[in-house]
Protein backbone atom coordinates (compact mmCIF):
# COMPACT_ATOMS: atom_id res chain seq x y z
CA UNK A 1 0.00 0.00 0.00
CA UNK A 2 2.37 2.92 -1.58
CA UNK A 3 2.16 5.63 0.88
CA UNK A 4 -0.16 3.61 3.31
CA UNK A 5 0.37 2.65 6.97
CA UNK A 6 0.77 -0.42 7.06
CA UNK A 7 3.02 -0.54 3.74
CA UNK A 8 1.26 -4.28 2.68
CA UNK A 9 -0.28 -6.71 4.22
CA UNK A 10 -0.15 -11.02 3.42
CA UNK A 11 -3.61 -11.42 5.06
CA UNK A 12 -6.63 -12.31 2.80
CA UNK A 13 -8.57 -9.26 4.28
CA UNK A 14 -6.47 -6.77 5.23
CA UNK A 15 -6.64 -4.46 8.14
CA UNK A 16 -7.78 -0.92 6.99
CA UNK A 17 -4.98 1.32 5.68
CA UNK A 18 -4.15 5.13 6.98
CA UNK A 19 -3.05 7.25 4.27
CA UNK A 20 -2.24 10.88 5.93
CA UNK A 21 -1.07 12.81 2.99
CA UNK A 22 -2.70 13.75 0.46
CA UNK A 23 -2.35 13.23 -3.32
CA UNK A 24 -3.98 11.17 -6.14
CA UNK A 25 -0.86 8.43 -6.80
CA UNK A 26 -1.68 6.21 -3.87
CA UNK A 27 -1.94 2.81 -5.54
CA UNK A 28 -3.32 -0.72 -3.33
CA UNK A 29 -2.14 -4.06 -4.95
CA UNK A 30 -3.07 -7.22 -4.16
CA UNK A 31 -1.06 -10.02 -5.22
CA UNK A 32 -2.95 -13.78 -5.50
CA UNK A 33 -0.82 -16.62 -5.42
CA UNK A 34 -2.77 -19.83 -5.37
CA UNK A 35 -0.92 -23.59 -6.71
CA UNK A 36 1.68 -21.52 -8.36
CA UNK A 37 -0.19 -19.11 -9.83
CA UNK A 38 0.44 -15.01 -9.40
CA UNK A 39 -2.30 -12.09 -10.23
CA UNK A 40 -1.80 -8.60 -9.88
CA UNK A 41 -4.47 -5.80 -9.44
CA UNK A 42 -4.47 -2.25 -8.54
CA UNK A 43 -7.00 0.60 -7.12
CA UNK A 44 -6.27 4.07 -7.07
CA UNK A 45 -7.21 5.97 -4.11
CA UNK A 46 -7.57 9.44 -4.10
CA UNK A 47 -6.16 10.88 -0.86
CA UNK A 48 -8.17 14.33 0.02
CA UNK A 49 -6.47 17.13 2.17
CA UNK A 50 -7.87 17.49 5.35
CA UNK A 51 -8.48 21.01 6.64
CA UNK A 52 -7.09 22.29 10.21
CA UNK A 53 -9.52 24.40 11.58
CA UNK A 54 -7.39 26.87 14.47
CA UNK A 55 -7.70 30.46 15.22
CA UNK A 56 -6.98 32.52 18.18
CA UNK A 57 -8.60 35.64 20.14
CA UNK A 58 -7.18 38.68 21.83
CA UNK A 59 -9.29 38.39 25.03
CA UNK A 60 -11.20 35.40 26.28
CA UNK A 61 -12.54 36.56 29.57
CA UNK A 62 -12.97 40.18 30.48
CA UNK A 63 -15.91 42.55 32.07
CA UNK A 64 -18.57 43.52 29.55
CA UNK A 65 -18.35 44.71 27.48
CA UNK A 66 -15.12 42.35 26.03
CA UNK A 67 -13.59 42.95 22.86
CA UNK A 68 -13.30 40.33 20.85
CA UNK A 69 -10.49 40.09 17.59
CA UNK A 70 -10.07 36.74 16.06
CA UNK A 71 -6.85 35.51 14.41
CA UNK A 72 -7.45 32.83 11.68
CA UNK A 73 -4.57 30.21 12.22
CA UNK A 74 -6.03 27.37 9.77
CA UNK A 75 -4.79 25.25 7.75
CA UNK A 76 -7.03 25.37 4.86
CA UNK A 77 -6.46 25.33 0.96
CA UNK A 78 -8.09 27.13 -1.95
CA UNK A 79 -12.23 26.55 -2.39
CA UNK A 80 -12.39 25.77 1.05
CA UNK A 81 -15.96 26.75 3.48
CA UNK A 82 -15.44 28.88 6.41
CA UNK A 83 -18.45 28.53 8.68
CA UNK A 84 -17.93 31.11 12.07
CA UNK A 85 -21.15 30.16 14.66
CA UNK A 86 -20.09 33.59 17.27
CA UNK A 87 -23.43 31.93 19.59
CA UNK A 88 -24.37 35.82 19.60
CA UNK A 89 -27.35 35.25 17.01
CA UNK A 90 -24.73 36.19 14.40
CA UNK A 91 -22.26 33.87 11.85
CA UNK A 92 -20.06 34.44 9.17
CA UNK A 93 -18.32 32.72 6.35
CA UNK A 94 -15.45 34.76 6.10
CA UNK A 95 -12.08 33.37 6.28
CA UNK A 96 -11.32 36.38 8.69
CA UNK A 97 -14.27 37.80 10.30
CA UNK A 98 -14.59 41.29 11.75
CA UNK A 99 -14.52 41.99 15.23
CA UNK A 100 -16.85 41.07 18.05
CA UNK A 101 -18.38 42.66 20.99
CA UNK A 102 -19.90 40.50 23.80
CA UNK A 103 -21.99 41.52 26.85
CA UNK A 104 -23.13 40.49 29.97
CA UNK A 105 -25.94 42.06 32.07
CA UNK A 106 -26.98 40.98 35.85
CA UNK A 107 -25.07 37.50 35.57
CA UNK A 108 -21.56 36.41 33.92
CA UNK A 109 -22.14 34.75 29.94
CA UNK A 110 -20.79 32.33 28.13
CA UNK A 111 -20.18 32.51 24.59
CA UNK A 112 -18.71 29.36 22.59
CA UNK A 113 -17.21 30.51 18.84
CA UNK A 114 -16.92 27.29 16.63
CA UNK A 115 -15.41 27.18 13.35
CA UNK A 116 -16.07 24.38 11.33
CA UNK A 117 -13.42 23.88 7.77
CA UNK A 118 -15.22 22.12 4.97
CA UNK A 119 -13.17 20.89 1.86
CA UNK A 120 -14.68 20.73 -1.30
CA UNK A 121 -13.61 16.91 -1.16
CA UNK A 122 -16.08 16.21 1.52
CA UNK A 123 -13.49 16.69 4.59
CA UNK A 124 -14.07 18.97 7.51
CA UNK A 125 -12.66 20.35 10.82
CA UNK A 126 -14.15 21.80 13.30
CA UNK A 127 -12.55 24.45 16.78
CA UNK A 128 -14.71 25.66 19.92
CA UNK A 129 -13.35 28.62 22.01
CA UNK A 130 -15.23 30.27 24.87
CA UNK A 131 -15.46 33.18 25.51
CA UNK A 132 -16.26 34.53 29.44
CA UNK A 133 -18.13 37.70 30.10
CA UNK A 134 -18.59 38.87 33.48
CA UNK A 135 -21.15 41.45 34.45
CA UNK A 136 -20.44 44.89 36.21
CA UNK A 137 -21.98 46.32 39.36
CA UNK A 138 -24.74 48.56 38.65
CA UNK A 139 -23.84 52.16 40.48
CA UNK A 140 -26.35 53.79 42.39
CA UNK A 141 -26.26 56.75 45.49
CA UNK A 142 -28.50 59.34 47.19
CA UNK A 143 -27.48 62.26 49.26
CA UNK A 144 -29.57 62.93 52.31
CA UNK A 145 -30.10 66.47 51.18
CA UNK A 146 -29.50 68.53 47.86
CA UNK A 147 -29.15 71.65 48.94
CA UNK A 148 -26.96 72.70 52.61
CA UNK A 149 -25.76 75.19 54.40
CA UNK A 150 -22.05 75.26 55.28
CA UNK A 151 -20.82 72.91 57.93
CA UNK A 152 -24.25 70.64 57.74
CA UNK A 153 -23.18 67.27 57.71
CA UNK A 154 -24.51 65.67 53.96
CA UNK A 155 -24.97 61.59 54.24
CA UNK A 156 -24.08 59.70 50.87
CA UNK A 157 -25.09 56.32 50.63
CA UNK A 158 -24.56 53.83 47.93
CA UNK A 159 -27.30 52.12 46.88
CA UNK A 160 -25.04 50.01 43.77
CA UNK A 161 -25.42 46.40 43.13
CA UNK A 162 -22.86 43.82 43.03
CA UNK A 163 -20.24 46.34 44.42
CA UNK A 164 -17.57 45.06 46.85
CA UNK A 165 -15.54 48.39 47.16
CA UNK A 166 -16.24 51.57 47.22
CA UNK A 167 -14.25 54.61 46.13
CA UNK A 168 -16.18 58.45 46.79
CA UNK A 169 -15.08 61.79 45.21
CA UNK A 170 -16.87 64.55 47.16
CA UNK A 171 -16.50 67.23 45.04
CA UNK A 172 -13.89 69.66 47.27
CA UNK A 173 -10.73 67.16 46.83
CA UNK A 174 -12.25 64.83 49.91
CA UNK A 175 -12.36 61.25 49.08
CA UNK A 176 -13.78 57.90 51.07
CA UNK A 177 -13.49 54.33 50.34
CA UNK A 178 -16.67 53.90 52.99
CA UNK A 179 -20.19 52.64 51.73
CA UNK A 180 -21.95 55.29 53.63
CA UNK A 181 -20.42 58.66 54.05
CA UNK A 182 -21.22 61.58 56.16
CA UNK A 183 -19.31 64.93 55.27
CA UNK A 184 -19.42 68.28 56.21
CA UNK A 185 -18.56 71.21 53.31
CA UNK A 186 -16.87 74.18 54.95
CA UNK A 187 -17.53 76.60 51.94
CA UNK A 188 -20.00 77.57 50.20
CA UNK A 189 -20.57 76.70 46.33
CA UNK A 190 -21.99 73.98 44.10
CA UNK A 191 -20.14 70.28 44.15
CA UNK A 192 -20.23 67.49 42.00
CA UNK A 193 -19.98 64.23 43.60
CA UNK A 194 -18.32 61.03 42.35
CA UNK A 195 -18.80 57.09 43.10
CA UNK A 196 -16.59 54.52 41.08
CA UNK A 197 -17.66 51.12 42.64
CA UNK A 198 -16.13 47.42 41.83
CA UNK A 199 -17.59 44.44 41.85
CA UNK A 200 -16.07 41.13 41.47
CA UNK A 201 -13.38 39.86 39.22
CA UNK A 202 -12.22 43.83 38.89
CA UNK A 203 -15.61 45.14 37.03
CA UNK A 204 -16.36 48.54 37.66
CA UNK A 205 -18.86 50.98 37.29
CA UNK A 206 -19.23 54.84 38.13
CA UNK A 207 -21.67 57.83 38.19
Amino acid sequence: FTGGTPASSALYTPAPVKYNTAGNNRWAYLTVNMLGCKNKDSVSISVKPVPNAKYTVNSAEGCSPVNVKITNTSTYANGDIFDWDFDNGTTSNLKDPPPLVYTATGTDSIYKINLIISSPGGCADTTTQQITVHSNPIVSFKSSVNQACANDEVTFTSESIAALSWKWYLGDGTTSTDKLVKHKYTSPGTYTIKLVVIGAYGCADSV
